[in-house]
């Protein structure tokens, strides 16, 4: 048997009080009759020693007490041998570290936590480590946890984190513990039959800002424990982000107009906006916003806006491009169902132009308008007219079909099985490859869900030589991507009228058209401000996502890209928001040797609560011990 607190068996030593007691006279042996006392003086009876013990029963009772209640406080156990140390044992833990624009401020501070906890795991603890900011990134993965040896995993996992750093995206935390969960997952699936981690924990080191997006974690597996290191940041911070510019030409007398926010803990009110050479004070009160409108011009080469006053650095700079004015023509061949929607998509503004050229199927010059097209809309049957398509696609222009005909995929492309499908339940996308140009504005959670989208009509679509961009939830296509010679065919399952789907009722049948537009090739796109992280459409079908706030110039195109506007809101997010979660702890750090076998200790004892019995047993014998002594008084008397 062993104790959890051995010190207090040194209570066992009471049980000499009841030996003194008990050896300690209190009174004569016998009372003896005396005549009248009442002139003599009252004094009281001396104790003498005894030199032997009476009453033996009473006493072992008395000391059997003293005994149990110090036995009961040492909190005793039956020892048990911890488990030995091997590869299935330990936890697993994902080690989320965010490394956002906001994170830029108080980076050393999370490194070094990150440090302390990846010191403090045991040996058998399974760790994978992750940085994020828009996106995870996987920086040691379990595998990689398992091949190193054991005294270089903790420094390892150190110098990735120093090399990578802090980049200017913004802040997902939602899609971070995803992937943290699915990452716990997957190691689960790959070790099979064979014994792992029992516990699962997902640490996060973040400065938790109110910026932060959660709306990918709303569904928290269970089990799963959420651990957070708060890394505090400085309060108050003031964020600088663009707004519309008026000057469109960029070498005209405009202006630079720009958004001043406030977080709600700011220690300061006033800031100074400059650009230029150009300044302009300004007043914001905690928590809320102002645009300022600065008179300078934006040359071709951009521009840089400041933000002074602020204490936090990493947001106080706005890089502004030129606004591009486009020049568009679109090619509608079809009838009018579909008409009325795909000529609404396409509003002219100030900065796009969009001409809608319209011809029907039998139209002799349709080859003629289709070249000088930059994206072509077909949702007829063309037959053989659809050859007057050619020479657009050889140049590198899109040709959407909806619905796709076979025939007509046919002659340009190849065999294309079409059919309808049986039954007439209606389907939902669920699955869209964000990765094609066309579908990269959707690649951000918040405009990624098609669930809502409900399609009445459709074909099944069957080729093994096209790229599949859209799938409905019963697997079938949605949309294929055919590529001819420099162009592609864009192929619908449904056609664009509210009769046979929702697409075109939705906020997604607008930026797919003008996704559309702005990959065919050639084509450029009005839009000039970008965010860090942000998918870029460039002429000729490239794609470019920017890591580093500036104004670039690629393939003849300049535009600015910035740091998010949600990453300047750095307050920290109220603890409740993780109440869903399974905890909001920070994690203890290294564990000794003897911190793991007082744990173990603490579990065993807890498990055998032996302390019960003693205690029940101890007040049972208070009980007979007063009876008892009541007894033996009694037959004294």
């Amino acid at each position: 048997m062993s104790f959890l607190a051995p010190l207090f068996l040194a209570g066992a030593a009471v049980i000499a009080v009841p030996l003194y007691l008990h050896l300690l006279r209190r009174r004569t042996r016998r009372e003896v009759p005396f005549g009248s006392l009442l002139f003599l003086r009252q004094t009281p009876p001396r104790f003498d020693s005894r030199r032997r013990l009476e009453h033996l029963a009473l006493l072992a009772l008395r000391c059997l007490v003293v005994a149990a209640l110090a036995l009961a406080f040492a909190r005793p156990f039956f020892g048990r041998q911890m488990p030995a140390i091997s590869s299935g044992g330990g936890e697993r833990w994902v080690v989320l570290v965010d490394a956002s624009a906001s994170m830029r401020q108080g980076w050393d501070r999370a490194r070094d936590e990150a440090a302390r906890i990846l010191r403090g795991r045991a040996p058998a603890d399974r760790v994978a480590v992750f940085t994020f900011d828009g996106r995870p990134r996987p920086l040691l993965t379990f595998e990689d946890w398992e091949g190193l040896p054991i005294d270089r995993r903790s420094a390892e996992a150190e110098a990735r984190l120093a090399a990578r750093g802090p980049g200017w995206g913004s802040t997902d935390l939602g899609r971070a513990l995803v992937a943290a969960a699915d990452a716990i997952e997957d190691d689960r699936t790959a070790l099979g039959g064979r014994a792992g981690p029992g516990r699962s924990k997902i640490l996060l080191v973040s400065d938790l800002a109110r910026g932060s997006r959660l709306e990918m974690a709303e569904a928290w597996p269970p089990g799963l424990e959420l651990v957070t290191a708060p890394v505090q940041a400085a309060p108050g911070n003031a964020g600088l982000a663009a707004l519309a510019s008026i000057d469109a030409d960029g070498e005209g007398d405009g202006a630079v107009r720009v958004r001043v926010t406030n977080s709600e803990d700011a220690k300061t009110d006033q800031f100074v906006v400059a650009a230029a050479g150009k300044s302009q004070e300004i007043t914001v009160p905690a928590g809320q916003s102002r645009a300022v409108s600065l008179p300078v011009a934006i040359g071709r080469q951009g521009l840089v806006v400041e933000l002074r006053g602020d204490g936090q650095a990493f947001d106080d700079r706005v890089h502004v491009a030129p606004p591009l004015a486009v020049d568009a023509r679109v090619l509608y061949v079809g009838g009018d169902e579909a008409l009325y929607f795909v000529s609404r998509a396409f509003p002219r503004t100030p900065l796009r132009n969009v001409d809608v050229v319209v011809r029907r199927p039998g139209d002799a010059d349709i080859a003629a308008e289709a070249g000088q097209a930059h994206l072509i809309v077909v949702t007829a049957p063309l037959g053989g007219g659809v050859e007057g398509l050619r020479p657009a696609l050889a140049r590198g222009r899109t040709v959407v079909m909806a619905p796709a005909v076979a025939a007509d995929v046919g002659r340009l492309a190849g065999s294309l099985s079409v059919r309808d499908p049986e039954g007439d339940r209606y389907a939902t996308i669920t699955e869209v490859d964000t990765t094609h140009p066309a579908l990269a504005p959707f690649a951000d959670p918040r405009f990624s869900d098609f669930g809502k989208v409900r399609f009445w009509k459709r074909r099944q679509m069957e080729s093994s030589a096209v790229r599949v961009v859209a799938r409905f939830d019963d697997g079938s296509s949605a949309w294929l991507a055919v590529p001819v010679e420099r162009g592609q065919l864009f192929l619908m399952a449904s056609a664009l009228t509210p009769v046979e789907s929702q697409l075109v009722l939705s906020s997604k049948f607008v930026p797919l058209l003008h996704a559309l537009l702005e990959t065919s090739a050639g084509i450029e796109s009005g839009r000039s401000q970008y965010f860090v992280g942000d998918a870029v459409a460039l002429p000729k079908g490239k794609v470019e996502h920017p890591d580093t706030p500036g104004v670039y110039t690629v393939e003849g195109r300049t535009f600015a890209v910035n740091v998010p506007p949600a990453e300047s809101l750095t307050t920290p997010l109220p603890p409740e928001t993780f109440e869903r979660f399974a905890g909001t702890r920070v994690d203890a750090g290294p564990q000794p040797p003897a911190a793991i076998r007082r744990a173990h200790d603490e579990r065993l004892e807890a498990e055998q609560a032996l302390r019960r019995p003693l205690l029940a047993g101890l007040l049972a014998l208070l009980v007979f011990e007063t009876w008892f002594a009541s007894r033996r008084r009694e037959v004294a008397a």
